[in-house]
């Protein structure tokens, strides 16, 4: 699932079901390899070295380090946002290992493992079939869990 908004969502659904409170944490660590992965393009157009890429930011690893020196920016707890961006930075990796690839897939281990991990379920263009399902998951869930809060409180709506 490379979409932006698929990852978005499979963040969005963990922070559901974990009742996060700063659900914009989970947000941008679901969104956060990529984004670091993309400073790839500086190479190209800058005629920067290849092997300074930032391909191996989309690895569990380096998206942790990352998370860790973002976390000052954030009034809020560090550990706290740490562990939220975290939640969704392997959500996106996880997912991402869903792919077939024709040569490659998921560092998960790196940089103590440099094997390469994919499940080979779905193919990137194919994306447009799941997003739609995760969009009514998250919403699902979003609409149980106020019908929960409202029984709970005690609040009865008569027809």
């Amino acid at each position: 699932m490379p979409d932006w908004m698929s990852h978005l969502l499979i963040g969005l659904i963990l922070a559901e079901i974990l009742s996060v409170r700063k659900k914009s944490l989970v947000a941008l660590g679901s969104l956060l390899p990529d984004f670091l992965s993309k400073f790839y393009l500086l190479s190209f157009y800058l005629g920067i070295p290849e092997w300074l890429s930032f391909s191996s930011f989309h690895t569990p690893v380096m998206a942790f380090l990352v998370i860790v020196l973002l976390a000052g920016l954030f009034h809020y707890s560090q550990l706290k946002a740490i562990g939220l961006m975290t939640l969704g930075a392997m959500s996106h990796i996880l997912a991402d290992t869903t792919l077939k690839h024709f040569n490659s897939g998921q560092y998960l281990f790196f940089p103590f493992s440099f094997k390469l991990y994919a499940l080979n379920w779905l193919w990137p263009d194919e994306s447009i079939f799941v997003l739609p399902v995760l969009a009514v998951v998250y919403f699902a869930i979003v609409v149980c869990k106020r019908i929960i809060a409202k029984r709970n409180t005690g609040i009865h709506v008569f027809v």
